[in-house]
């Protein structure tokens, strides 16, 4: 599946927000829209603060997203438009966080399209004002082989902090999801035909951002009790009910403070062995 965000993939500020816009893509293209909706809203809480941020505009770590928007407002650092959609899209998220009744695609589209509509004035005002861009918005769908063809596996990859200047990557593992389509793969654990499906997800996001990592592990995502796969969002439930924390210092949710042995014990729960 192609995604409408690729154009952050260019700077080292915006890169590590494609994880978890793809993981919003995907949930809308499998109509799981209140779900897709708690996630916009969560990205531009992050955004709003970025915002803050680049402007010298101080803010509590504990303040609010509603806190956040004031600041915005007082500073006057967001146009109308912008100001409306943060403000639209808050609300929407909220109201998706707390109630029973499911959210329809025209919102989860909606939702999304504004959410675009953030993200590229924000890189055109904010991140990179001397390179605008023009990107267009596509309605995430789900190929057709992407149940059929493509097997899951889940990867664990670190960053090299030796060379300097990654201090906040010290100490976490990011733990994610790739494909593997190419039949005649060696499909063992840690194989290097997993490993190279693996490295080809991740440099979507990292390659360009230069930063140095290694993928530490490579396993399928498979239970072969009921013959079905699991994905990366399994592995993260599990380590999170273990009290494994998010690393607060890095954006999305497949950053964790932990180690790559922790993070392997996390599959055989997700597999239904343990």
């Amino acid at each position: 599946m192609e995604s409408s965000f690729n154009f952050l993939a260019d700077d080292f500020d915006t890169v590590e927000l494609l994880p978890y816009l793809e993981n919003i893509e995907v949930l809308y293209a499998e109509n799981h829209f209140t779900q897709e909706l708690v996630e916009v809203r969560k990205v531009l809480e992050f955004v709003a603060r970025q915002i803050l941020d680049f402007n010298y505009v101080s803010i509590d770590s504990y303040a609010t997203f509603n806190d956040c928007l004031r600041k915005l407002k007082k500073h006057k650092l967001l146009p109308p438009n912008i100001n409306n959609r943060f403000h639209e899209w808050k609300q929407e998220g909220n109201e998706n966080a707390h109630e029973l009744q499911d959210a329809t695609k025209i919102r989860g589209l909606e939702g999304l399209k504004g959410l675009f509509d953030v993200l590229v004035w924000y890189m055109n005002n904010i991140i990179n004002p001397d390179n605008q861009i023009n990107p267009k918005f596509a309605e995430p769908k789900l190929e057709v082989n992407y149940q059929t063809n493509e097997r899951k596996l889940i990867y664990i990859v670190d960053i090299d902090t030796d060379k300097g200047g990654l201090d906040r990557y010290k100490g976490s593992e990011k733990i994610g999801e790739a494909s593997v389509d190419d039949l005649e793969a060696n499909l063992s654990p840690n194989s290097d035909d997993l490993k190279e499906a693996a490295t080809k997800r991740v440099n979507k996001y990292l390659k360009t951002s230069g930063l140095p990592y290694t993928i530490q592990w490579a396993q399928l995502a498979f239970r072969s009790e009921d013959k079905s796969w699991f994905s990366d969002r399994d592995v993260h439930a599990v380590l999170e009910r273990s009290g494994i924390k998010h690393t607060k210092e890095l954006n999305g949710s497949e950053w964790f403070k932990t180690d790559v042995e922790t993070g392997k014990k996390s599959y055989p729960s997700c597999k239904g062995t343990s």
